[in-house]
């Protein structure tokens, strides 16, 4: 069985709906109260306890599960004007809202939303350095060839995501890019010093919920269905003595969800 809502979650879902959307409403909720429901949970919740959004039967027609109509037209409106990059932070400046950078360029593609922006110099455009040819010539300041840039962070160079996630700069190739170097997770990276790669469709854990613990002792692969699984039924917040009966059970229903969509 799923975990229960409580009396603040129900009220944070009651005093939101008539403002976000449900897609939105579950990724506020679920960033909120470190949960991960899914929109049908939600939806269901709202439902079973007769929360209301105050919006027509209808409204939402042809409405993006992520943006309201409203935020729809203000990034139509403003796209030529504004990157997708710079929207992110635009729109959570005039709407409050958390999106990514994917999401919406993923939603422009989708609608249709042109910039206008090419990226490229257009025929008879002059370059931002015309005419220039003999100014600038090299001095103690320019960059040599070979020469590394003098602010380029060393490998194992540390900083944190916006999630919290401590990243460590490793001597590796980016296999997205293919050039030497690139931020990756500490807990993955102690975990891959002792066991090895981390399978795929896995994640990696902290045993003792301390997410600064990077002691490979400390780390567990599980599959993502058995992650959301403890997920949902708050093992971390369970005693100590009753964590094994949880995981031993949430790892049953895994297995019998498998073997009944076979």
């Amino acid at each position: 069985m799923f975990r229960r809502y409580s009396s603040d979650e129900l009220a944070y879902l009651k005093d939101n709906y008539p403002i976000f959307l449900i897609g939105p409403l579950t990724e506020l909720f679920n960033d909120k109260f470190n949960d991960s429901r899914s929109p049908g949970q939600i939806k269901s919740c709202l439902k079973n306890h007769r929360f209301k959004s105050g919006r027509s039967t209808g409204a939402n027609k042809g409405v993006s599960k992520i943006f309201t109509a409203e935020q729809f037209q203000f990034i139509r409106d403003n796209y030529s004007s504004v990157t997708a990059k710079e929207m992110v932070g635009v729109l959570a400046d005039k709407f409050y809202i958390s999106v990514t950078y994917q999401q919406v360029k993923t939603f422009v593609k989708n609608h249709g939303i042109i910039s206008g922006r090419t990226g490229r110099f257009e025929k008879g455009q002059d370059s931002w350095n015309a005419g220039t040819k003999g100014v600038m010539k090299s001095n103690s300041g320019s960059f040599m060839k070979g020469r590394p840039a003098p602010n380029a962070n060393p490998f194992g160079h540390e900083r944190t995501d916006r999630d919290g996630c401590v990243l460590i700069k490793v001597d590796q190739v980016n296999p997205y890019t293919g050039l030497n170097g690139f931020y990756k997770a500490k807990h993955h990276v102690s975990y891959e010093s002792k066991y090895g790669p981390v399978p795929d469709g896995h994640v990696v854990r902290f045993i003792d919920g301390d997410r600064l613990n990077f002691e490979p002792e400390n780390l567990w692969a599980i599959s993502k269905a058995l992650n959301l699984r403890l997920n949902q039924l708050g093992y971390m917040g369970l005693p100590e003595e009753i964590k094994p009966t949880a995981l031993a059970v949430a790892e049953l229903e895994i297995k019998a969800f498998a073997m009944a969509k076979e």
